[in-house]
């Protein structure tokens, strides 16, 4: 499962108008959400999936890997990321795969 905690989606979710910019999930050099920065024009803010940081995550390229290969490429799973408003706990999102 790809997971992103919240101190790595905060940032990118916190800047004005965050909860309605399309968010883009990229399998680069690791796995991250990217938006555009508003403080640096033409840079990006980043939110890394755990274990998938290059700067910080020993094999995150096989992490990275693994987590893509399994569930939609091995087992062709499409991959659905909801925001979801839970009263209790705040924003949130929910990751799942289903078959096609």
């Amino acid at each position: 499962m790809i997971r992103f905690t919240s101190t790595q989606l905060r940032p990118v979710l916190s800047q004005k108008g965050g909860m309605q910019r399309l968010l883009i999930l990229e399998k680069n050099l690791g796995i991250y959400i990217r938006v555009p920065n508003d403080k640096k024009p033409g840079e990006w803010l980043k939110a890394w999936a755990v274990g998938c940081n290059p700067s910080t995550d020993e094999n995150w390229s096989e992490n990275a890997d693994a987590l893509i290969a399994e569930e939609v490429l091995n087992e062709h799973h499409d991959l659905f990321m909801t925001p979801v408003n839970k009263h209790s706990s705040g924003m949130t999102v929910k990751k799942e795969t289903h078959p096609p």
